[in-house]
């Protein structure tokens, strides 16, 4: 089941974080640091512009997550877009990860999203998935690129 993550759900959505984090090649550029981690999964929780949905199965056992953010557009602040900030699931969830990314666009549409922008991380079957993207209608923006300043 796909359901709104609760703050009872942090300890699990920290160590599924951690694991994005560290797949997402952060760890390049920037330090993990739990409590801010804490702070943001909270923020997306509680924040009316926030989207945080878990995929629980079996009552109890979250094996995804996907976080959203909803804001006005910089080049237009009429225009609420929507921006995923991460999708995960484990292994373990296989086969739910669609799933949850349709329920991350219904709700990020419910909270008045009149667009919404998916990421690409490379090396994460960046090729599937960016033919899974243009298949539900989306088409290639930007890409990003990440550079740490020592």
């Amino acid at each position: 089941m796909i359901r709104e993550a609760r703050l009872t759900d942090m300890p699990r959505l920290l160590e599924m974080g951690r694991n994005f984090f560290d797949k997402a090649n952060w760890a390049r550029v920037v330090e993990w640091h739990e409590d801010s981690a804490e702070a943001a999964l909270e923020n997306l929780i509680e924040s009316p512009d926030g989207v945080l949905l878990v995929i629980d199965i079996d009552g109890g056992t979250i094996v995804g997550m996907a976080g959203a953010i909803i804001y006005g557009f910089y080049f237009n602040l009429d225009h609420r877009t929507g921006q995923e900030l991460f999708w995960w699931t484990e292994p373990q969830g296989k086969g739910y990860g669609l799933s949850l990314w349709r329920e991350l666009e219904k709700q990020a549409r419910a909270q008045g999203a009149q667009s919404f922008q998916m990421s690409n991380v490379n090396g994460m079957k960046s090729d599937v998935l960016g033919r899974l993207y243009e298949r539900n209608g989306y088409t290639p923006g930007e890409s990003t690129y990440l550079k740490g300043f020592a």
